[in-house]
């Protein structure tokens, strides 16, 4: 069996060679519980992420990619379609939250939409799909990080997703008698 050294258990840690556990994944996945308990009212989430805007940065956009990735590929797609609609909605409260800096919350927003994206198709989900696509152009319209080009194109081409699903389903006779552009 192996000793740890006397000197370990003894000799006190300099404050600052302690690192304090990353606090991210944690508010993540309470931000998410919040999220999903008020049913995506803002008034149940706010408190926690006023409390935590020191960690609303690019790292916790970071931290909310890989935990999707590992989540998704785990839970069954009633779970992952329950995630997607959590995300949709804390990305909504984010985005409107008044606190913080502004690009960053929309970076996070963008960040959840895309996510939800990978659960929403349009063939089982069009409205769903149709409504984060149209969440996007929204986003893209008003970012400020990055090409101003490149944000513009992504904005029609999210927003000319959302136009095919709603249009369809709203007018399908006049709907057949649009040009169809597709933006690229």
């Amino acid at each position: 069996m192996m000793q740890l050294p006397n000197s370990i258990a003894t000799e006190p840690v300099a404050p600052s060679l302690i690192t304090p556990l990353d606090q991210t994944p944690l508010l993540l996945l309470e931000l998410l519980k919040a999220t999903h308990s008020s049913q995506g009212d803002a008034q149940g989430v706010y408190p926690l992420l006023v409390e935590n805007l020191d960690l609303l940065e690019a790292h916790f956009i970071y931290v909310l990619r890989n935990w999707a990735t590992l989540t998704l590929s785990m839970v069954s797609l009633d779970e992952a379609t329950l995630i997607a609609s959590v995300l949709v909605d804390l990305a909504g409260i984010i985005w409107a939250l008044p606190e913080g800096d502004p690009d960053v919350n929309l970076e996070i927003a963008i960040a959840c939409c895309e996510i939800a994206l990978q659960v929403y198709t349009r063939e089982e989900l069009p409205w769903r799909w149709a409504t984060v696509h149209n969440n996007l152009a929204l986003c893209y319209s008003t970012r400020s990080h990055g090409n101003p080009v490149e944000n513009t194109r992504r904005a029609y081409a999210h927003y000319y997703q959302a136009k095919e699903v709603f249009a369809h389903r709203v007018f399908p006779e006049e709907w057949q008698r649009v040009p169809h552009i597709k933006f690229v």
